[in-house]
Formats: C-alpha cells, sequence, structure tokens
C-alpha cells in the first residue's frame, strides 16, 4: 500500500507541475498558487490513507483493513492476549512454623512437628485467566480454580493427633507404627498481579481455600479419622519467580489451620515448584 501511495504521490506531482508550467505573464507565486489550488494531496483525518483534491473534488484513498476504524479499535487489535501466570501442576514441601501451645499443658509434646521432605502438597489448577494492563504484557493479573492436597507428615509416627477431649490432642498409637499424618483437600483461588521482564516474571498475591475434607491416617493398620475442628477457611500470602513454564512459588497462610480454641495456633509455610504455564 505504502508503495501504491508513493507512486501516486509521483504521478500527481507530474501533474502538478505540467498544470503549474511557466507562463511569461504569471510570476513565480502566482504559478506555485494557482498549482495547489488545482491539485493537492493530503493525509485524510484518520491518517489511514491520502485524500486527494482535483479543482474542488476530494477523492479519498485508504487503507481497507485500517479504514473505519477508531484509534481505541486499533490499539485493541494490537493488543497481543495475556499470558497468566498460574501453573497448571504444583508440587511443594510444608512445615508448620511457630506453633502456639499455650493453652496445654505445660509437658505437653510438639506433635504438630512435621517431617521435613515429606510433607508435601500437591495443586492442580484447572481454570486459569490472565488480564493485562498494558498491550506488551508487561503488567497483569492471573487467577484461576484448582484443587489441592496438603499431606502433613507428623515426626513422631508413634504419636498422632484426635479429639476425644474435645479439642485436638496428642494420643499414642499401639503396636510398630510406620506412618501418622494429617491430610486435607479443597478448592483454591489465586489471584496474583504479574510483572514480565520479557520471559522472567514475578508475581505477588494472595489466595484462598475451602477444604472438603481433613482427615489423619494411621498405619499399620491403616485407620482413618475425620477431624471436625479444622477450619475449612484458610487464606494467605503467595509469591512466585520464574521463567517462561516454570517458577518457584511460596505460600504463607494468614489463616490458622484449627478452629478458635480447638487446637494451637500456628501458621504453615510452603515452598515449591509450579510447571505448565
Amino acid at each position: 500500500m505504502k508503495k501504491f501511495y508513493t507512486i501516486l504521490s509521483l504521478m500527481l506531482g507530474s501533474v502538478t507541475m505540467l498544470v503549474a508550467a511557466p507562463s511569461p505573464d504569471e510570476n513565480e507565486a502566482e504559478r506555485v498558487s494557482a498549482a495547489r489550488d488545482i491539485v493537492s494531496i493530503k493525509p485524510n483525518e484518520d491518517k489511514s490513507g491520502l485524500s486527494l483534491s482535483i479543482a474542488g473534488f476530494e477523492l479519498g484513498i485508504s487503507n481497507r483493513e485500517q479504514a473505519g476504524k477508531s484509534s481505541e479499535q486499533k490499539k485493541a487489535a494490537e493488543k497481543k492476549p495475556y499470558r497468566n501466570k498460574i501453573a497448571v501442576f504444583e508440587l511443594g514441601f510444608s512445615q508448620m512454623r511457630d506453633v502456639d501451645y499455650s493453652d496445654y499443658p505445660t509437658r505437653t509434646s510438639d506433635f504438630m512437628d512435621m517431617t521435613p521432605g515429606r510433607s508435601i502438597q500437591f495443586g492442580l489448577n484447572l481454570f486459569t485467566a490472565g488480564y493485562g494492563f498494558d498491550r506488551y504484557g508487561i503488567a497483569g493479573l492471573s487467577t484461576g480454580l484448582g484443587l489441592y492436597w496438603n499431606n502433613y507428615v507428623f515426626s513422631d509416627k508413634t504419636t498422632c493427633i484426635g479429639e476425644e477431649t474435645g479439642r485436638i490432642a496428642p494420643y499414642a498409637i499401639g503396636g510398630d507404627p510406620q506412618k501418622s499424618k494429617m491430610r486435607n483437600f479443597g478448592f483454591r483461588v489465586p489471584l496474583t498481579l504479574d510483572i514480565n521482564m520479557g520471559k522472567i516474571f514475578v508475581s505477588a498475591g494472595g489466595f484462598g481455600e475451602w477444604d472438603l475434607r481433613s482427615y489423619t491416617k494411621t498405619a499399620p493398620p491403616k485407620q482413618y479419622t475425620d477431624l471436625k475442628y479444622t477450619d475449612p477457611l484458610q487464606y494467605g500470602l503467595l509469591g512466585k519467580i520464574g521463567y517462561d513454564g516454570i517458577c518457584v512459588y511460596c505460600n504463607y497462610y494468614l489463616s490458622n489451620m484449627f478452629k478458635p480454641d480447638k487446637g494451637p495456633q500456628g501458621s504453615v509455610l510452603t515452598i515449591g515448584l509450579g510447571i505448565g504455564l
């Protein structure tokens, strides 16, 4: 299209020169003025083409793809879809920190202590979405809806937790136990603000969770016991740093694992790896 405009300008320039050919009865200024009155070329109002005027008659010549589009529509067409920063798969390691046993007898053991490397969190984000603030994708919001599983393995495998006393309390497991753990799973909704620097990005925000079930498991023999004193509504802060399709994330729970006055106070910290953006 640009080549067409160039050729047309040269052709019309030639016509202008012919129309404004020198005359012995006219001076130079009058010849130029007469030529402009007969033939003129200028950009049209939306800058998508040229406006040709010949002896008072105007002819518009524009790019068909851009003609009729507002500046907002053109910008929207140039804006690329935002690539959200929610990982499809997440795998992390958890630990309960700063546990407060002040409401328990003095000699109560640290029964919520978890085995590092075995207390695992797994997340699967089924739906993800993103919104970019600018057409270059430098900043944006990411969210999603997924499932998560927390597997807390107690350091003391001879002790588990129960609710027989009206609150969360430890009890000894008979025999030769090999496993003592607590599990919960449910839905999670994350929301992050993303800053992108090429393929490198950093994200910060929060998350909310709704537990569908919490229970303990001991073995052998295998025994499952549901817990009703865990708080089903959980929330916290999250942050991540990543490159292209891989990120390292950190979740810090601001909510307490158990209902008020039903268990020790403490926060869970999870650090893990996310894959498949």
